[in-house]
């Protein structure tokens, strides 16, 4: 399988303010990743589901060998601005945005292709250092 690097991207890192008692956002951006959407179509009960998905591939970058931490070490980081992470609920959106919401919600109703990371594959140890996403 081909990679082709033919996107950019905007990552918001999900974590709790203990200052507001909320979820806040912490957005990063990296460059020259993979996207490949897919979209699946099940019938159901309930009619016609459509589901959009994405795979992002990441390659061993300067960004992730600086920058990259894993997903305890940044929530421990007390410089999460400087420093990201790649965690099962972070937000991902195809493009360059710098948009700073409120609510997922809102995200969308300003971005398209705005994705919810299920799914990470941690591979820079290996042979062809990379990091894969999935995303629904």
């Amino acid at each position: 399988m081909s990679i082709f690097y033919n996107a950019n991207i905007t990552f918001y890192n999900k974590c709790f303010d203990e200052e507001t008692e909320k979820d806040v956002y912490i957005r990063h951006y990296l460059y020259g990743v993979s996207w490949q959407s897919r979209r699946a179509i099940t019938n159901s009960d309930k009619g016609v589901v459509t589901n959009n998905y994405a795979d992002i591939f990441i390659k061993d970058c300067k960004d992730i060998k600086e920058k990259y931490l894993k997903p305890k070490e940044w929530l421990n980081s007390s410089n999460k601005d400087y420093f990201f992470t790649f965690k099962v609920g972070d937000v991902i959106v195809k493009g360059l945005t710098a948009f700073e919401f409120g609510t997922l919600k809102e995200l969308k109703t300003l971005c398209d292709d705005v994705m919810i990371i299920t799914s990470i594959e941690d591979s820079l140890d290996t042979s062809i250092p990379h990091i894969q996403i999935g995303a629904k």
